[in-house]
């Protein structure tokens, strides 16, 4: 499945969540009776939380449909790249079987906010 991030613009009150929700059981989604921030349907899965969709899906059209259906019902979408890209995490799995995490984005910007970009930096095992 294919994994994208949508950021739905502007603060999402109670009525317009009402509206959203109401809008993705139109169309057709379930809300995980476990995770409420969860919403699937065939092929397809939303989490949202404030105003922050993340989805993972098999087919294009999907997206496309879901974002249409929004979009009629007054919500503003961007496409902020994948999950990975959106949270800022980069992975990998080394030869032995562990994974790898790194927030280099994230990094950099707390290095930036602290005006610490020129100072040297380590890795920590």
């Amino acid at each position: 499945m294919k994994k994208d991030n949508f950021l739905l613009k502007g603060y999402i009150t109670g009525y317009d969540s009402c509206i959203l929700f109401d809008t993705l059981r139109k169309e057709g989604y379930t809300q995980s009776k476990c995770a409420l921030c969860l919403w699937y349907k065939k092929d397809i899965f939303l989490i949202l939380y404030v105003d922050d969709c993340g989805i993972s899906y098999k087919s294009e059209d999907l997206v496309e449909d879901l974002i249409a259906s929004l979009i009629k019902h007054g919500f503003k979408l961007t496409k902020e790249g994948t999950f990975a890209e959106f949270l800022g995490i980069q992975y990998s799995t080394t030869d032995d079987g562990n994974i790898h995490l790194i927030q280099q984005g994230l990094i950099g910007k707390i290095l930036d906010a602290m005006d610490m970009k020129d100072y040297k930096t380590t890795v920590i095992h």
